[in-house]
């Protein structure tokens, strides 16, 4: 009779492990399939956005570089607070790279950009249409850095701008 319940309780043991093991196992398949849904996802929206340099240029002082980039994707972007804006230069003392933060204003303050403006075509100054703050695609934004040290004169740089999905451009700015 010992034995008999003694077995019993062994077995409820092994049973109650097994059901515990195999939620477990289950749990994290569910959270690996999750997380691989997510990736997918940011893959598939990283292949359908695209952005291509239009132009760069620099104010006559040297301080504040003009970058003009098109949305050549199918994907909407915006929240440029979350944007990265790189930009390797020369100075008069020497060499610069730096990353440069978001201003909310439409003047940056030193070592800052701003978004200058979304445009139909920014070459002809022609505004965007729809979504005000949001770059569509086959839209055009003109982005203003104020750089501190300025740029040497007779000198290249380069800006690299980088959306939170990873896609990037790069072009060279001449001062």
């Amino acid at each position: 009779m010992e034995t008999v319940v003694a077995a019993a309780l062994i077995i409820i043991l092994v049973l109650l492990s097994m059901l515990t093991l195999t939620y477990a196992c289950i749990s994290a398949q569910t959270g690996l399939l999750e997380s691989w849904r997510a990736m997918d996802e940011r893959a598939l929206e990283r292949s359908r956005t695209s952005l291509s340099p239009v132009g760069a240029g620099m104010e006559a002082t040297g301080d504040v570089v003009t970058i003009t980039l098109k949305n050549d994707g199918s994907v909407k972007l915006s929240d440029l607070r979350q944007w990265d804006v790189v930009l390797e230069y020369v100075t008069p003392t020497g060499r610069m790279a730096g990353w440069y933060p978001y201003a909310q204003a439409a003047d940056p303050g030193q070592n800052q950009w701003a978004l200058q403006g979304i445009y139909h075509d920014a070459a002809k100054a022609l505004p965007e249409v729809q979504d005000p703050g949001i770059v569509n695609p086959g839209e055009e934004l003109v982005i203003r850095v104020k750089v501190s040290p300025p740029v040497k004169v007779g000198t290249a740089g380069v800006a690299t701008v980088s959306t939170p999905n990873g896609i990037a451009a790069s072009l060279a700015f001449v001062k």
